[in-house]
Parts: structure tokens; C-alpha cells; sequence
């Protein structure tokens, strides 16, 4: 867990990895910690003071929000993946392959809203009470949107698996799985995160010790932290165990288009997720694999 010195009315968070800062704790951006919530005000620990901690890994500076305050922060990234090389590539059907090598993955914070809560909001809400919360956000609950000046870019190269499923046979009513096609992009982006739901219920690790992505009809599984050494030969040789639990979970909740409980990482969504056509591509990628 993290640890925390208090500075006047301010706290400092920290250590936390490049990655997770990147993430979560951009400039402006609002935290909840023991639920309370803070806004990060900088990275630099203050004259006189030392972290105590080796000085490559950051720390943030917190201030707590004015009382009444029920503000949140929903960024929004883009990110592209590109592969470095392939060692290990294995045809499972026609049009759909695994693959092991190393993948550079480029992230952007674009955009970030601060956004104003209501009474009676439950970020956590799944089914109709989710729905009927999605509806009710409107352009007025946003307060201000911005992009920090600076750090809002990230770039590493890991060890990655992937899976190619971009030539795989469709049936003629479903949408088609062009790169670029909206419906095709949605589904795929919803099967990324069954994969990421199945890791978190396979492997001990979080959402920072690996990295999934989407683009172009493939899925990648980046193994970023050194904590997690071998586990993308793992997830090569049990992806289908991972897809099912992802699938499986994913099912099992009422809500119809993707929520905080199931499928979507964060609440409001930062993607558009099409959580049916997720589901039905999955279906179809181990049905055609069995």
C-alpha cells in the first residue's frame, strides 16, 4: 500500500510506479484516499523534506478538497501499440493466432473532465440504476475540462502476448471486423478488458503489472512490472482459461452495457465498450478454437 506524510493541510503519497502516476495521478486529478478526497497538486516532495525512498520511484503531493465539494476526475487516453518482433507464433483456426514477443505501447492523456456529483449518485451502480445514472450525466455535471502541461505522455516497450483475430470467419448478420469499423472497434475493446478481467482472476497481480491494449482485430497483454517476469508465456499457454473467467464474470452481471462491477474500468466510461459484442466475439473465438 501506499504511505502517507501529512505537510501542513497537504499529503504526500508515495511511492508509486511512472506508470500509476501517469494513470491516476496526473495534475489536477482526484483521488480518494481512506475516503477522503484530495486533488494532486504536484510530484515534487517540498524543500527540506526527503521521502525516505529510493528516488527514482515518484511520489505525489495531495490537497484535500474544499468541504461539500463532490467533485471526480474521468480522463480520457489514447494509446497505440506496435509490434518490435515476434519469437512464437502458433495458427489456432483460420484467421485467428497466438503470439509471444516484445510490443511498444505509446499512451496520450488528451483530455480530462472534472466533473460534479449529485446527490444519491453511486459510482459503483450496476444495471438499471447504472443506466439510469449514465443518462442522467449531462454537459452540465462537467465542471471544466483541461489536459495537464506536462507528463501526459508515456511510452514503453515490454514483453508481450497477443492474439490476432482480425481474419477470423463472422457469421452475415454480425458487424464487420474491418480495422476502424466503430462496431468492430467497440466489440474488440470490450474482449480486451474480458482478457484483463480473466488475468485479475488467474494471476496475482493488478492492473499496473500488466498492461492490456486493443487495435487493428488483436489483443495484447503487456507484462510491465518485473514482479511479473514470465507471465505472458503463461497467459500464451492458458488463454483460454483467462477468457472464459473474464467472460464468465462478465455475464453474471444484470447491467447491459458495461459497468464499474463488470466490465468497464472506471465510471463515467472512458471508452465506448459494446459489452454484447464483446461477449459474442468471445463466444465465437472459443468456439472456433475448440
Amino acid at each position: 500500500g501506499n504511505r502517507h506524510a501529512k505537510h501542513g493541510r497537504r499529503v504526500r503519497v508515495g511511492p508509486i510506479s511512472g506508470y500509476r502516476k501517469f494513470r491516476e495521478a496526473y495534475a489536477g486529478a482526484i483521488l480518494q484516499i481512506f475516503g477522503v478526497p484530495y486533488r494532486v497538486t504536484g510530484g515534487e516532495t517540498p524543500a527540506g523534506e526527503t521521502t525516505g525512498e529510493d528516488s527514482s520511484a515518484p511520489s505525489v503531493m495531495l490537497e484535500p478538497l474544499s468541504e461539500g465539494d463532490a467533485l471526480f476526475t474521468v480522463p480520457s487516453f489514447v494509446r497505440a501499440a506496435a509490434i518490435q518482433d515476434e519469437s512464437l507464433c502458433l495458427s489456432l483456426a483460420s484467421g485467428i493466432s497466438l503470439h509471444l514477443g516484445t510490443v511498444r505501447l505509446e499512451e496520450q492523456l488528451v483530455r480530462v473532465d472534472v466533473v460534479e456529483g449529485r446527490s444519491g449518485f453511486d459510482s459503483n451502480a450496476g444495471g438499471p440504476a447504472r443506466e439510469a445514472a449514465e443518462a442522467a450525466v449531462g454537459d452540465h455535471t462537467i465542471s471544466r475540462t483541461y489536459t495537464p502541461d506536462e507528463d501526459t505522455e508515456w511510452s514503453s516497450v515490454a514483453p508481450a502476448f497477443w492474439i490476432d483475430v482480425e481474419g477470423m470467419e463472422i457469421e452475415a448478420d454480425d458487424p464487420p471486423m474491418a480495422a476502424g469499423g466503430p462496431a468492430a472497434g467497440e466489440s474488440l475493446e470490450a474482449l480486451e478488458q474480458l482478457f484483463r478481467l480473466g488475468l485479475l482472476l488467474n494471476f496475482p497481480v493488478d492492473n499496473y503489472a500488466v498492461i492490456t491494449a486493443s487495435e487493428a482485430g488483436k489483443v495484447f497483454v503487456l507484462e510491465h512490472s518485473p514482479d511479473s517476469l514470465g507471465l505472458t508465456k503463461k497467459v500464451f499457454d492458458r488463454w483460454r482459461d483467462i477468457l472464459e473467467s473474464g467472460t464468465a464474470l462478465v455475464r453474471q452481471c444484470p447491467c447491459e452495457i458495461g459497468c464499474a462491477n463488470c466490465l468497464a474500468p472506471s465510471f463515467p466510461p472512458n471508452r465506448n465498450l459494446d459489452k454484447a459484442g464483446g461477449l459474442r466475439l468471445a463466444d465465437r473465438l472459443l468456439e472456433a478454437t475448440r
